[in-house]
């Protein structure tokens, strides 16, 4: 396929083993990809569309849904039937959109709402009706000029839909609004700043059951390419977790990144010289507090220096805390089900460590 080195536009219709490319023509032109066979197996053409934006498939209708670009500011999203390739009946959207080709669409699970973000204009179009709402995204709704969005997802629930933009210096925020009611601006949340973010639109997926968002984001430090992935948690929305995707190299940029649907593997691709890279979607960091300490002794330091699990995947963590003396004493702390138990101290070692000449100070050299 040739479409003119431009950035491809895809949407998949995994039901009917289909892809549908958008080819960047004027007119409108659109492949038609088995991907079975992985041919050309037909082309939808308009004459009348001037450019073709974003596009996805709502396969409940059998319909193709592509933002169009007609010019003269005139943005419409355009549906097409995929058993004939004929236009039906355009939708309009509330409010011209910048750049057709820049903006975003994310389907909601239900495939009875459609959600366009472009430049800072939100907007939710109920397609059983065509009724359409529009919210203005601004820097009194999320701290922040939240400008220039260039992603969206939907949650598998359909509750939420996350907008990614890319500002303030190529910094990227992720912008969590409630999918009922978009004018409700109250409920927008704003993400903390990603170290470093591409100077292009980068690449967003959330997992299957709609905790962790993953976004393709810039190393300029390391390789000057795409290839970190920030993990946010969906309910805090805040970041908990990167992952370096490998080999890193100036020369790999990777572009698109999806997850399984058992949410347990991640994959990357980049399109030139063109592999696929996998990461572990479940790898992430949480922080747990130990407890019990002022009852132990000074609960204003200790210091946990070991842990070990078995495979099973219960654990225990052994450390070093300061007893009412004054004294460096040991403690552990088991965990089952991700769930830690107080300090405990050990006994044995409190008896011989009294702080008399003889001792005074415990340590964990290892623990297996």
């Amino acid at each position: 396929l040739d479409n003119g080195n431009q950035q491809f536009n895809i949407a998949y219709d995994h039901d009917a083993g289909r892809a549908y490319v958008d080819l960047y023509g004027d007119p409108l032109e659109i492949a038609v990809v088995d991907l079975d066979a992985m041919t050309v197996v037909d082309t939808i053409t308009d004459d009348s569309a001037i450019f073709a934006g974003v596009l996805a498939v709502r396969s409940t209708t059998n319909e193709l849904l592509v933002l169009l670009d007609e010019g003269g500011g005139t943005t419409v999203l355009g549906r097409f039937d995929l058993a004939t390739g004929d236009r039906l009946a355009d939708v309009a959207t509330t409010q011209a959109l910048d750049y057709a080709e820049s903006s975003s669409l994310a389907l909601d699970p239900t495939q009875s709402a459609l959600f366009i973000a472009g430049g800072d204009v939100v907007e939710r179009i109920a397609l059983d009706n065509g009724t359409t709402t529009s919210a203005t995204i601004d820097e009194a709704d999320v701290g922040v000029d939240a400008a220039d969005f260039v992603e969206a997802v939907a949650s598998p629930d359909g509750a939420h839909v996350y907008f990614l933009s890319a500002t303030n210096g190529y910094h990227i925020r992720i912008v969590k609004i409630a999918t009922g009611d978009l004018a409700d601006r109250s409920m927008a949340t704003l993400v903390e700043d990603f170290e470093s973010a591409d100077y292009g639109p980068p690449t967003v997926a959330i997992s299957p059951d709609g905790s962790m968002l993953y976004a393709l984001t810039y190393d300029y430090e390391d390789c000057g390419c795409n290839n970190r992935i920030v993990v946010v948690d969906t309910s805090t929305m805040m970041r908990t977790d990167s992952i370096d995707v490998y080999p890193t190299s100036s020369e790999f940029d990777y572009e698109t990144l999806a997850v399984s649907p058992d949410g347990a593997t991640g994959y990357v691709i980049n399109a030139d010289p063109g592999f696929v890279s996998t990461f572990n979607a479940r790898t992430s960091w949480t922080t747990t507090d130990i407890v019990g300490f002022d009852v132990l002794g000074d609960s204003t330091w200790a210091s946990a220096d070991q842990i070990a699990c078995n495979a099973a995947g219960a654990c225990l963590a052994a450390g070093t805390y300061d007893d009412l003396h004054g004294i460096r004493q040991v403690f552990i702390s088991r965990s089952h089900n991700g769930v830690w138990t107080a300090a405990e101290p050990i006994p044995a070692l409190i008896t011989l460590n009294t702080g008399d000449e003889e001792g005074g100070f415990a340590s964990v050299v290892d623990m297996d």
